[in-house]
Protein backbone atom coordinates (compact mmCIF):
# COMPACT_ATOMS: atom_id res chain seq x y z
CA UNK A 1 0.00 0.00 0.00
CA UNK A 2 2.69 2.57 1.16
CA UNK A 3 4.59 1.83 -2.44
CA UNK A 4 1.15 2.86 -4.57
CA UNK A 5 0.64 5.71 -2.28
CA UNK A 6 3.94 7.03 -3.13
CA UNK A 7 2.92 6.37 -7.02
CA UNK A 8 0.04 8.47 -6.99
CA UNK A 9 2.04 11.19 -5.38
CA UNK A 10 4.73 11.58 -8.02
CA UNK A 11 1.82 11.08 -10.53
CA UNK A 12 0.64 14.51 -8.71
CA UNK A 13 3.40 16.51 -9.27
CA UNK A 14 4.46 15.31 -12.64
CA UNK A 15 4.65 17.97 -15.20
CA UNK A 16 6.83 18.34 -18.10
CA UNK A 17 8.50 21.58 -18.69
CA UNK A 18 8.89 21.22 -22.33
CA UNK A 19 7.26 24.59 -23.39
CA UNK A 20 5.32 27.21 -22.14
CA UNK A 21 2.06 27.30 -21.19
CA UNK A 22 -1.05 29.87 -20.88
CA UNK A 23 -3.07 28.13 -18.57
CA UNK A 24 -4.63 31.12 -17.22
CA UNK A 25 -5.30 32.77 -20.07
CA UNK A 26 -7.00 28.83 -21.29
CA UNK A 27 -8.89 29.18 -18.47
CA UNK A 28 -10.35 33.09 -18.98
CA UNK A 29 -11.32 33.02 -22.86
CA UNK A 30 -12.06 29.13 -22.26
CA UNK A 31 -13.48 27.59 -19.06
CA UNK A 32 -12.70 24.68 -17.43
CA UNK A 33 -15.86 22.01 -17.45
CA UNK A 34 -17.30 21.19 -14.01
CA UNK A 35 -15.82 17.22 -13.85
CA UNK A 36 -17.16 16.18 -10.40
CA UNK A 37 -20.92 17.50 -10.04
CA UNK A 38 -22.07 15.70 -6.82
CA UNK A 39 -19.88 14.62 -3.07
CA UNK A 40 -20.45 11.06 -4.32
CA UNK A 41 -18.81 12.05 -7.99
CA UNK A 42 -15.69 14.13 -6.36
CA UNK A 43 -15.01 11.14 -4.10
CA UNK A 44 -14.62 8.99 -6.73
CA UNK A 45 -12.79 11.30 -8.71
CA UNK A 46 -15.73 11.49 -11.78
CA UNK A 47 -14.99 7.84 -12.21
CA UNK A 48 -19.06 6.13 -12.76
CA UNK A 49 -20.07 6.00 -16.37
CA UNK A 50 -21.00 1.97 -15.55
CA UNK A 51 -21.86 3.44 -12.11
CA UNK A 52 -25.75 3.26 -10.61
CA UNK A 53 -25.48 6.84 -9.50
CA UNK A 54 -29.11 8.40 -10.97
CA UNK A 55 -27.80 11.83 -10.13
CA UNK A 56 -24.83 11.07 -12.45
CA UNK A 57 -27.05 10.87 -15.68
CA UNK A 58 -27.00 14.95 -16.34
CA UNK A 59 -23.42 15.16 -16.81
CA UNK A 60 -21.60 11.75 -17.21
CA UNK A 61 -24.04 8.94 -19.00
CA UNK A 62 -27.68 9.81 -19.58
CA UNK A 63 -28.45 6.06 -18.89
CA UNK A 64 -28.00 6.16 -15.62
CA UNK A 65 -31.23 7.66 -14.84
CA UNK A 66 -32.96 4.44 -14.47
CA UNK A 67 -31.01 3.78 -11.23
CA UNK A 68 -33.77 6.58 -9.58
CA UNK A 69 -34.78 5.11 -6.64
CA UNK A 70 -37.82 6.17 -6.27
CA UNK A 71 -40.94 8.45 -8.43
CA UNK A 72 -38.84 11.54 -7.01
CA UNK A 73 -35.49 11.52 -5.92
CA UNK A 74 -33.46 14.69 -4.96
CA UNK A 75 -30.16 16.23 -4.81
CA UNK A 76 -28.81 19.52 -3.66
CA UNK A 77 -25.75 20.97 -2.80
CA UNK A 78 -22.89 23.21 -2.74
CA UNK A 79 -19.22 23.11 -4.63
CA UNK A 80 -16.75 24.85 -3.33
CA UNK A 81 -12.81 25.49 -5.09
CA UNK A 82 -10.15 27.30 -4.43
CA UNK A 83 -7.44 28.18 -6.51
CA UNK A 84 -3.78 28.77 -5.17
CA UNK A 85 -1.18 30.43 -8.06
CA UNK A 86 2.22 31.36 -6.89
CA UNK A 87 4.19 32.57 -9.66
CA UNK A 88 7.87 32.98 -9.40
CA UNK A 89 10.92 34.28 -11.23
CA UNK A 90 14.58 32.91 -11.58
CA UNK A 91 17.51 34.64 -10.56
CA UNK A 92 21.41 33.99 -11.21
CA UNK A 93 24.34 34.43 -9.49
CA UNK A 94 26.96 37.24 -10.79
CA UNK A 95 28.76 34.93 -12.98
CA UNK A 96 25.29 34.22 -15.00
CA UNK A 97 24.63 31.11 -12.93
CA UNK A 98 20.88 30.33 -12.01
CA UNK A 99 20.51 30.07 -8.48
CA UNK A 100 16.65 29.78 -8.02
CA UNK A 101 13.16 30.87 -8.37
CA UNK A 102 12.05 33.28 -5.94
CA UNK A 103 8.11 33.79 -5.67
CA UNK A 104 6.87 37.45 -6.26
CA UNK A 105 2.62 36.83 -6.74
CA UNK A 106 0.81 34.49 -4.39
CA UNK A 107 -2.79 34.83 -5.55
CA UNK A 108 -5.49 32.68 -3.25
CA UNK A 109 -9.36 32.98 -4.16
CA UNK A 110 -12.47 30.82 -3.13
CA UNK A 111 -15.28 30.28 -5.83
CA UNK A 112 -18.85 28.54 -5.07
CA UNK A 113 -21.42 27.34 -7.27
CA UNK A 114 -24.83 25.77 -6.11
CA UNK A 115 -26.72 22.60 -7.72
CA UNK A 116 -29.42 20.73 -8.06
CA UNK A 117 -30.20 17.22 -9.60
CA UNK A 118 -34.09 15.95 -9.76
CA UNK A 119 -34.79 12.06 -10.90
CA UNK A 120 -37.84 10.10 -11.61
CA UNK A 121 -38.48 6.52 -11.79
CA UNK A 122 -42.32 7.32 -13.52
CA UNK A 123 -44.77 4.99 -11.66
CA UNK A 124 -46.15 3.12 -14.24
CA UNK A 125 -46.05 -0.62 -15.50
CA UNK A 126 -44.65 -1.75 -18.54
CA UNK A 127 -42.64 1.19 -19.62
CA UNK A 128 -39.34 -0.83 -18.93
CA UNK A 129 -38.30 1.45 -16.10
CA UNK A 130 -38.71 4.86 -17.83
CA UNK A 131 -36.55 7.25 -15.97
CA UNK A 132 -36.01 10.95 -16.48
CA UNK A 133 -33.76 13.17 -14.69
CA UNK A 134 -33.20 17.23 -14.91
CA UNK A 135 -31.86 19.90 -12.58
CA UNK A 136 -29.40 23.16 -12.53
CA UNK A 137 -25.90 22.60 -12.64
CA UNK A 138 -22.92 24.77 -13.54
CA UNK A 139 -21.13 23.30 -16.38
CA UNK A 140 -18.05 25.35 -17.23
CA UNK A 141 -16.18 27.65 -15.34
CA UNK A 142 -14.63 31.28 -16.73
CA UNK A 143 -13.34 32.25 -12.47
CA UNK A 144 -10.36 33.30 -12.34
CA UNK A 145 -8.49 36.36 -10.26
CA UNK A 146 -5.42 37.53 -10.51
CA UNK A 147 -3.60 40.27 -8.55
CA UNK A 148 0.15 41.52 -8.92
CA UNK A 149 1.94 44.35 -6.82
CA UNK A 150 4.73 46.65 -9.48
CA UNK A 151 7.45 47.58 -7.84
CA UNK A 152 10.60 49.14 -8.89
CA UNK A 153 14.37 48.25 -7.85
CA UNK A 154 15.09 51.72 -6.40
CA UNK A 155 15.69 51.94 -2.89
CA UNK A 156 13.28 50.37 -0.26
CA UNK A 157 11.25 49.03 -3.68
CA UNK A 158 8.55 51.78 -3.79
CA UNK A 159 5.09 50.29 -5.18
CA UNK A 160 4.12 51.91 -8.14
CA UNK A 161 1.40 50.17 -9.54
CA UNK A 162 -1.17 47.16 -9.27
CA UNK A 163 -1.55 44.67 -12.32
CA UNK A 164 -5.62 42.92 -12.14
CA UNK A 165 -6.76 40.71 -14.47
CA UNK A 166 -10.51 39.21 -13.38
CA UNK A 167 -13.13 36.67 -15.02
CA UNK A 168 -16.05 36.38 -13.40
CA UNK A 169 -18.95 33.82 -15.02
CA UNK A 170 -20.00 30.18 -15.03
CA UNK A 171 -22.12 28.94 -17.61
CA UNK A 172 -24.90 27.03 -16.34
CA UNK A 173 -26.45 24.12 -17.67
CA UNK A 174 -30.33 23.05 -17.76
CA UNK A 175 -30.15 19.07 -18.49
CA UNK A 176 -32.80 17.05 -19.81
CA UNK A 177 -32.36 12.92 -19.81
CA UNK A 178 -34.60 10.15 -20.43
CA UNK A 179 -33.31 6.27 -20.02
CA UNK A 180 -35.13 3.08 -19.81
CA UNK A 181 -34.22 -0.82 -19.56
CA UNK A 182 -35.28 -2.14 -22.94
CA UNK A 183 -33.83 -5.86 -22.32
CA UNK A 184 -33.73 -8.29 -19.24
CA UNK A 185 -32.83 -11.38 -19.36
CA UNK A 186 -30.29 -14.08 -19.68
CA UNK A 187 -27.44 -14.81 -22.47
CA UNK A 188 -25.84 -18.04 -21.67
CA UNK A 189 -27.26 -18.56 -18.11
CA UNK A 190 -25.98 -15.24 -17.59
CA UNK A 191 -28.15 -12.18 -16.20
CA UNK A 192 -28.17 -9.75 -18.45
CA UNK A 193 -29.42 -6.28 -17.79
CA UNK A 194 -28.82 -3.47 -20.56
CA UNK A 195 -30.31 0.24 -20.22
CA UNK A 196 -30.03 3.41 -22.60
CA UNK A 197 -30.52 7.08 -22.51
CA UNK A 198 -30.41 9.98 -24.36
CA UNK A 199 -30.40 13.70 -22.96
CA UNK A 200 -29.49 16.97 -23.98
CA UNK A 201 -27.92 20.35 -21.74
CA UNK A 202 -29.15 23.72 -22.39
CA UNK A 203 -26.33 26.32 -21.70
CA UNK A 204 -27.23 29.63 -20.22
CA UNK A 205 -25.24 32.52 -18.73
CA UNK A 206 -22.47 35.73 -19.09
CA UNK A 207 -18.89 36.48 -18.64
CA UNK A 208 -16.78 39.80 -17.75
CA UNK A 209 -13.69 39.55 -17.83
CA UNK A 210 -11.51 42.81 -16.64
CA UNK A 211 -7.95 43.89 -17.48
CA UNK A 212 -6.22 46.83 -15.71
CA UNK A 213 -3.39 48.52 -14.50
CA UNK A 214 -4.49 50.60 -10.86
CA UNK A 215 -1.72 53.50 -10.35
CA UNK A 216 0.40 54.87 -7.84
CA UNK A 217 2.61 57.07 -9.57
CA UNK A 218 1.35 59.74 -11.53
CA UNK A 219 3.53 59.67 -14.20
CA UNK A 220 2.12 56.06 -15.30
CA UNK A 221 -0.86 55.58 -17.30
CA UNK A 222 -3.44 53.71 -15.84
CA UNK A 223 -5.79 51.51 -18.27
CA UNK A 224 -8.46 49.45 -17.92
CA UNK A 225 -10.38 47.07 -20.72
CA UNK A 226 -13.79 45.28 -20.25
CA UNK A 227 -14.85 42.71 -21.69
CA UNK A 228 -18.87 41.19 -21.66
CA UNK A 229 -19.81 38.27 -23.06
CA UNK A 230 -23.38 37.02 -23.67
CA UNK A 231 -24.29 34.21 -24.93
CA UNK A 232 -25.83 34.59 -28.50
CA UNK A 233 -27.63 31.67 -29.27
CA UNK A 234 -29.24 29.09 -27.06
CA UNK A 235 -26.35 26.08 -27.41
CA UNK A 236 -27.88 22.39 -26.84
CA UNK A 237 -25.75 19.68 -26.42
CA UNK A 238 -26.64 16.22 -26.93
CA UNK A 239 -25.31 13.21 -25.09
CA UNK A 240 -25.86 9.53 -25.50
CA UNK A 241 -25.05 6.36 -23.32
CA UNK A 242 -25.78 2.61 -22.46
CA UNK A 243 -24.74 0.31 -19.45
CA UNK A 244 -24.83 -3.42 -19.34
CA UNK A 245 -25.10 -4.82 -16.20
CA UNK A 246 -23.15 -8.80 -16.91
CA UNK A 247 -24.11 -10.63 -14.14
CA UNK A 248 -24.38 -9.43 -10.28
CA UNK A 249 -21.12 -8.37 -9.98
CA UNK A 250 -19.77 -6.59 -13.20
CA UNK A 251 -20.70 -4.11 -15.35
CA UNK A 252 -19.95 -1.72 -18.54
CA UNK A 253 -20.50 1.56 -19.74
CA UNK A 254 -20.15 4.36 -22.74
CA UNK A 255 -21.54 7.71 -23.21
CA UNK A 256 -21.09 10.23 -25.82
CA UNK A 257 -21.25 13.69 -25.82
CA UNK A 258 -21.57 15.62 -28.90
CA UNK A 259 -19.62 18.84 -30.01
CA UNK A 260 -21.40 21.87 -29.86
CA UNK A 261 -21.24 25.82 -30.62
CA UNK A 262 -21.32 28.70 -28.16
CA UNK A 263 -22.27 32.33 -29.78
CA UNK A 264 -21.00 35.30 -28.22
CA UNK A 265 -21.86 39.11 -28.60
CA UNK A 266 -18.86 40.77 -27.25
CA UNK A 267 -18.86 44.58 -26.06
CA UNK A 268 -15.14 45.29 -25.53
CA UNK A 269 -14.84 48.85 -23.53
CA UNK A 270 -11.09 50.33 -23.34
CA UNK A 271 -10.29 53.04 -20.83
CA UNK A 272 -7.56 55.22 -20.01
CA UNK A 273 -6.90 58.85 -18.86
CA UNK A 274 -8.23 60.29 -22.47
CA UNK A 275 -10.69 58.60 -23.73
CA UNK A 276 -13.23 55.68 -23.45
CA UNK A 277 -13.48 53.31 -26.82
CA UNK A 278 -16.14 50.95 -27.33
CA UNK A 279 -15.68 47.25 -29.61
CA UNK A 280 -18.51 45.61 -29.92
CA UNK A 281 -18.25 41.62 -31.70
CA UNK A 282 -19.06 38.71 -32.22
CA UNK A 283 -17.54 35.40 -31.54
CA UNK A 284 -18.08 31.55 -32.04
CA UNK A 285 -16.07 28.89 -30.08
CA UNK A 286 -16.48 25.55 -31.18
CA UNK A 287 -16.54 22.58 -28.36
CA UNK A 288 -15.31 19.21 -29.16
CA UNK A 289 -17.09 15.81 -28.65
CA UNK A 290 -16.12 13.83 -25.93
CA UNK A 291 -16.29 9.39 -25.61
CA UNK A 292 -16.21 7.72 -22.36
CA UNK A 293 -16.21 3.91 -21.79
CA UNK A 294 -16.31 2.82 -17.63
CA UNK A 295 -16.25 -0.60 -15.74
CA UNK A 296 -17.35 -1.75 -12.61
CA UNK A 297 -16.95 -4.43 -10.43
CA UNK A 298 -18.61 -5.54 -7.01
CA UNK A 299 -16.68 -7.49 -4.85
CA UNK A 300 -18.78 -9.98 -2.64
CA UNK A 301 -17.73 -9.22 1.18
CA UNK A 302 -19.65 -7.99 3.69
CA UNK A 303 -18.43 -4.43 2.97
CA UNK A 304 -20.02 -4.04 -0.75
CA UNK A 305 -17.10 -3.27 -1.92
CA UNK A 306 -16.96 -1.42 -5.57
CA UNK A 307 -14.08 -0.19 -8.23
CA UNK A 308 -15.24 1.84 -10.78
CA UNK A 309 -13.10 2.65 -13.62
CA UNK A 310 -13.29 5.27 -16.59
CA UNK A 311 -11.32 6.47 -19.82
CA UNK A 312 -12.10 9.57 -21.15
CA UNK A 313 -11.07 11.01 -24.87
CA UNK A 314 -11.93 14.48 -25.93
CA UNK A 315 -11.30 15.48 -29.09
CA UNK A 316 -9.72 18.91 -28.23
CA UNK A 317 -8.07 19.08 -31.34
CA UNK A 318 -11.31 20.22 -33.39
CA UNK A 319 -11.45 23.31 -30.91
CA UNK A 320 -12.68 26.04 -32.89
CA UNK A 321 -12.27 30.27 -31.68
CA UNK A 322 -13.62 32.31 -34.91
CA UNK A 323 -11.15 35.11 -33.07
CA UNK A 324 -8.00 33.01 -33.07
CA UNK A 325 -7.81 31.09 -36.15
CA UNK A 326 -4.01 29.82 -35.08
CA UNK A 327 -5.04 28.63 -31.65
CA UNK A 328 -4.09 24.73 -31.44
CA UNK A 329 -4.95 22.15 -28.51
CA UNK A 330 -4.28 18.69 -28.15
CA UNK A 331 -6.92 15.80 -27.84
CA UNK A 332 -6.71 14.56 -24.18
CA UNK A 333 -7.07 11.54 -22.41
CA UNK A 334 -8.41 11.00 -18.71
CA UNK A 335 -7.95 7.47 -16.79
CA UNK A 336 -9.71 7.44 -13.46
CA UNK A 337 -10.57 5.25 -10.66
CA UNK A 338 -12.73 5.04 -7.48
CA UNK A 339 -13.44 2.43 -4.78
CA UNK A 340 -16.18 2.86 -2.41
CA UNK A 341 -16.62 0.76 0.78
CA UNK A 342 -20.32 0.68 2.63
CA UNK A 343 -19.67 -0.07 5.94
CA UNK A 344 -22.49 -1.83 8.83
CA UNK A 345 -23.76 1.44 9.55
CA UNK A 346 -24.30 2.57 5.98
CA UNK A 347 -21.50 4.94 6.06
CA UNK A 348 -19.75 5.25 2.67
CA UNK A 349 -16.19 5.59 2.30
CA UNK A 350 -14.85 6.48 -1.27
CA UNK A 351 -11.63 7.45 -2.80
CA UNK A 352 -10.33 8.11 -6.10
CA UNK A 353 -7.58 9.23 -8.49
CA UNK A 354 -7.62 11.36 -12.06
CA UNK A 355 -4.93 11.25 -14.08
CA UNK A 356 -4.81 13.23 -17.45
CA UNK A 357 -3.36 15.37 -19.94
CA UNK A 358 -3.61 19.13 -20.81
CA UNK A 359 -5.18 20.39 -23.56
CA UNK A 360 -2.98 23.16 -23.82
CA UNK A 361 -0.22 20.35 -24.25
CA UNK A 362 0.07 16.85 -24.50
CA UNK A 363 3.17 17.04 -22.91
CA UNK A 364 1.66 18.39 -19.63
CA UNK A 365 -0.16 16.22 -17.07
CA UNK A 366 -2.49 16.78 -13.89
CA UNK A 367 -3.38 14.66 -11.53
CA UNK A 368 -6.22 14.59 -9.03
CA UNK A 369 -6.84 12.37 -5.65
CA UNK A 370 -9.81 12.89 -3.52
CA UNK A 371 -11.67 10.77 -0.74
CA UNK A 372 -15.26 10.98 0.53
CA UNK A 373 -17.55 9.62 2.96
CA UNK A 374 -21.17 10.37 4.13
CA UNK A 375 -24.04 9.85 6.67
CA UNK A 376 -27.72 9.19 6.98
CA UNK A 377 -29.74 11.58 9.15
CA UNK A 378 -33.64 11.15 8.96
CA UNK A 379 -33.74 9.25 5.84
CA UNK A 380 -31.73 11.96 4.26
CA UNK A 381 -28.53 10.61 2.82
CA UNK A 382 -25.54 13.50 3.20
CA UNK A 383 -22.41 13.29 1.61
CA UNK A 384 -19.20 15.21 1.64
CA UNK A 385 -15.92 14.65 -0.25
CA UNK A 386 -12.46 16.78 -0.27
CA UNK A 387 -10.00 16.21 -3.74
CA UNK A 388 -6.69 17.94 -4.34
CA UNK A 389 -4.22 18.36 -7.69
CA UNK A 390 -1.58 20.75 -8.49
CA UNK A 391 -0.01 21.80 -11.45
CA UNK A 392 3.64 23.51 -12.08
CA UNK A 393 4.12 24.81 -15.64
CA UNK A 394 6.20 27.87 -17.49
CA UNK A 395 4.69 31.22 -18.58
CA UNK A 396 6.22 34.77 -19.79
CA UNK A 397 5.68 37.84 -17.66
CA UNK A 398 1.82 38.33 -18.05
CA UNK A 399 2.47 42.36 -18.00
CA UNK A 400 5.20 43.88 -19.30
CA UNK A 401 7.24 46.06 -16.86
CA UNK A 402 8.46 47.76 -19.93
CA UNK A 403 5.39 50.16 -19.37
CA UNK A 404 6.63 50.95 -15.74
CA UNK A 405 10.02 51.72 -16.86
CA UNK A 406 12.04 48.63 -16.16
CA UNK A 407 13.54 46.16 -18.10
CA UNK A 408 11.39 43.77 -19.84
CA UNK A 409 12.32 40.03 -18.76
CA UNK A 410 13.19 37.41 -21.12
CA UNK A 411 12.89 34.75 -19.09
CA UNK A 412 9.77 32.71 -18.07
CA UNK A 413 8.10 32.51 -15.13
CA UNK A 414 7.65 29.45 -12.95
CA UNK A 415 4.01 29.05 -11.87
CA UNK A 416 2.38 26.26 -9.46
CA UNK A 417 -1.10 26.07 -9.17
CA UNK A 418 -2.44 24.24 -6.29
CA UNK A 419 -6.65 23.17 -6.37
CA UNK A 420 -8.92 22.04 -3.66
CA UNK A 421 -12.05 20.94 -4.96
CA UNK A 422 -14.95 20.05 -2.10
CA UNK A 423 -18.32 18.94 -2.02
CA UNK A 424 -21.04 18.57 0.46
CA UNK A 425 -25.02 17.78 -0.51
CA UNK A 426 -28.02 16.11 0.42
CA UNK A 427 -29.93 13.15 -1.21
CA UNK A 428 -33.61 12.35 -0.42
CA UNK A 429 -36.34 9.85 -2.08
CA UNK A 430 -39.37 10.73 -1.60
Amino acid sequence: MKYLVLIILLLISINSFAQQLEMNISRVNYGMDNEYLTARSLGLAGAGVAGDDAYASVLINPALAVYSESWLNLNTGISIYKLEEDRSYPYYDNFGGFVDYGSYVFNKYWYSQFYGVITSRLPFDNLMGLSVSTGFIPFKSFDYDYLEEVRTKAYEDPLVAYNHLTSEGVLNAIPFNIAFTPYQGKLFDTKINLAVGAGVNVLSGSIEQLNKVTVKDSTIYAYEITDLQDIDNMPVIPSFGLKLNVGDRFSVGTALRLAYDIDFKNKVIMSDAHSDTIIHSKQTLSYPMRLSFGTEYRFQNILEARIFTDFIYTFWEDFEDSENEDLSFDNTYNIRAGIEHIFFNKMPFRVGFDYGTLRESKDYSQALLSAGTGFILNNIQVDMAVGISSLTYKQMDMFDNAKYGMESSSDADQVQWNHLYARIDVNYAF
